[in-house]
């Protein structure tokens, strides 16, 4: 079971207010807390080089602010847990309403 400490939302909330988080690497939190205070900044590298759960809050302020360029960039990550996260990032998204362009399909081979 995820501690309540660890949960997106609770760190998204403690790198915006500033809160000390002695859990975590406190370089990776300093570069979180840069991130969440101007999302639009963050490129798919520097949140893939952040731990899971700093990653995981960027997501959810994502989700949050309803903005979809970082999700559809992490949706193709390399890192499998992180493109996870981002696929139900832009599912939630979709389910706010929000217009999400569907990732390209390739054509079935031909008999």
């Amino acid at each position: 079971m995820k501690s309540s400490a660890l949960d997106p939302r609770s760190l998204l909330d403690a790198l915006r207010a500033g809160t000390s988080l002695p859990d975590l690497p406190v370089q990776a939190v300093e570069s979180a807390r840069a991130l969440a205070k101007d999302l639009g900044t963050a490129t798919p590298a520097s949140v893939e080089a952040l731990p899971e759960p700093l990653a995981a809050a960027l997501l959810e302020a994502a989700v949050l602010d309803g903005q979809v360029a970082l999700p559809e960039a992490l949706s193709a990550s390399a890192v499998k847990p992180l493109a996870k996260l981002a696929k139900k990032a832009l599912y939630r998204l979709r389910s706010r309403g929000v217009a999400i362009a569907e990732p390209p399909r390739t054509a079935p081979p031909e008999a």
